[in-house]
């Protein structure tokens, strides 16, 4: 079965940017992940309450964003697990870029202190 992309992938140059190898590299985060175990387990920790999610592993994830494709830096994420970090990494993106956009506020003409005036 042919795997579908969402419209990110359509969009995004990422795909040429993974080495050569990435398939090997793939498999061995997928190894890692399934080492003691007969499934790929996925790898996120909760951050509250420190646990491993239990679910099946289908994705690798860059843990820091970004174009190290180290093994230190590639995971095995849960459909949902991926899909909430995708969410919250875009959601600061956004955020980030709104940042910029926005000249900060200047105060109301009315709250302006003026420079000192001399007596009439």
């Amino acid at each position: 079965m042919a795997r579908r992309y969402s419209s990110a992938w359509a969009n995004s140059d990422r795909k040429s940017r993974l080495p050569r190898d990435w398939q090997q590299r793939r498999k061995k985060i997928i190894a890692r992940a399934s080492k003691d175990q007969s499934f790929a387990r996925c790898e996120n920790i909760d951050d509250e309450l420190q646990l491993r999610c239990s679910n099946i592993g289908r994705d690798v994830d860059h843990i820091q964003a970004g174009d190290d494709h180290s093994l230190t830096n590639l995971r095995l994420l849960c459909v949902g697990c991926h899909q909430a970090k995708t969410t919250q990494e875009g959601v600061a993106a956004r955020a980030a870029r709104r940042a910029h956009r926005h000249r900060p506020a200047e105060p109301h003409p009315g709250t302006r202190k003026e420079p000192d005036m001399p007596p009439y």
